[in-house]
């Protein structure tokens, strides 16, 4: 999100909690849905005048995966890089065709073992960490003992931030 706002994207974010809609906010969100209340297809639809949105990172699988496509404007893409529901992305390509829009795939682990792409990114990035602008957001540290209890946050989707497990 933080990076998103310093591009100057206009950003629209889910979730099931006011609370964590707040505190997104607060590092750059524009537009947050929350999910529980309304469908957050619908609420793109309504907030675009139809048109829909550029990019949807996709981290929920199952249903998602099809909801964020057809939340998408003329040649837009979505890229996933999580199935945090457990259910992998269901999608019949050919909803793809009237619009032109794109599904891609984005391993992280894998990406950030690409030292040109990774260089390119700290380069753009390193201004940003020294004036203070772009901050990681820690929300749980755990030693290694409470993994599970850790773990057990990430299931409940009770975390906001990243979980750290420290190991002695």
């Amino acid at each position: 999100m933080q990076i998103g706002k310093l591009l100057g994207i206009e950003s629209y974010g889910t979730s099931s909690s006011e609370e964590k809609l707040a505190r997104v906010k607060k590092l750059g969100l524009d537009h947050g849905i929350n999910y529980r209340e309304r469908d957050y297809e619908e609420v793109i639809r309504e907030m675009t005048g139809g048109e829909g949105v550029d990019a949807v990172f996709e981290i929920l699988g199952g249903e998602h995966t099809l909801k964020s496509v057809r939340c998408l404007r003329e040649f837009g893409s979505v890229i996933v890089y999580g199935a945090a529901t457990g259910k992998p992305g269901t999608l019949d390509p050919r909803v793809l065709y009237a619009k032109g829009t794109s599904v891609h795939g984005l391993w992280l682990s894998v990406l950030s073992g690409n030292k040109k792409v990774m260089d390119a990114a700290w380069a753009r990035m390193s201004p940003w960490i020294a004036g203070d602008q772009l901050r990681p957001v820690v929300g749980h540290v755990f030693p290694m003992e409470q993994a599970s209890a850790a773990f057990q946050l990430l299931l409940t989707r009770q975390n906001f931030g990243k979980v750290v497990l420290t190991i002695p």
